[in-house]
């Protein structure tokens, strides 16, 4: 006999993400419905019925009737950059940190455990990543500027982007 919550987790399902106002500049269903209309005026006519029906019709209809390059999409610049940029870094002392700690691991004079071994690799990551990113992004004139500088969307976007560092 079949789990019927496993049948329902192969579903496929849609899944939004609102981005709209923080990584980009532009609202994507005024984009989904002007690209779905463009060359077919008389489709605004099953745009509206499905309007009228509420937004969860609408937005579900063009998410599978309208295909997006993403790279094409007005993205907020700033934001994505310093996204980036603190995942290459993260990259880097997660890189550094491994091989630090394999090297000590090496050279110490007894046998450290796996347990011990992992214990150590979350502590020497923890480190590095509080000295090269956690300590400037919580210092209070970066974050000063940083909110002078976006909008509450964007800065929640950062915000989001920068948990699992922050919290890990």
């Amino acid at each position: 006999m079949t789990d019927p919550a496993a049948e329902d987790a192969r579903d496929p399902c849609d899944l939004y993400v609102d981005i709209d106002g923080t990584l980009l500049r532009t609202d994507l269903l005024h984009e989904a419905a002007w690209r779905h209309v463009r060359f077919a005026p008389w489709r605004i006519f099953t745009l509206i019925r499905l309007a009228l029906k509420g937004p969860a019709p609408l937005k579900t209809f063009l998410a599978r009737k309208t295909r997006f390059d993403p790279a094409a999409l007005p993205y907020e610049k700033a934001v994505t950059d310093l996204i980036a940029l603190v995942a290459a870094v993260d990259g880097i002392l997660q890189a550094q940190s491994a091989s630090d700690t394999e090297y000590f691991i090496r050279n110490v004079a007894r046998t450290i455990s796996a347990e011990e071994t992992t214990q150590i690799k979350t502590a020497v990551l923890g480190a590095y990543r509080w000295q090269y990113i956690i300590s400037g992004v919580q210092h209070p004139h970066f974050g000063r500027l940083l909110t002078s500088m976006t909008t509450r969307e964007q800065m929640s976007q950062i915000q989001t982007a920068l948990a699992p560092i922050m919290n890990g």
